[in-house]
């Protein structure tokens, strides 16, 4: 599996896949940092998705333009 980057906002590594179940119709993934709480707001179908999105990062070149 994938390694989660550490929080963006408090820079923790305590982050982990969360699963939701809706209804037991099916599974959504997020990810959340388990010291300030923040959770990825959008959910995706597969763990891998969910990791994918929450390591990806603006670098400092984009934050300019």
């Amino acid at each position: 599996m994938d390694k989660l980057k550490p929080c963006p906002f408090c820079g923790d590594d305590r982050v982990d896949v969360i699963e939701h179940k809706y209804h037991h119709l099916s599974n959504s993934y997020g990810c959340m940092c388990f010291n300030c709480k923040t959770e990825s707001y959008q959910f995706f179908n597969s763990r891998k998705e969910a990791i994918e999105a929450w390591n990806r990062r603006v670098d400092e070149e984009e934050k300019k333009k």
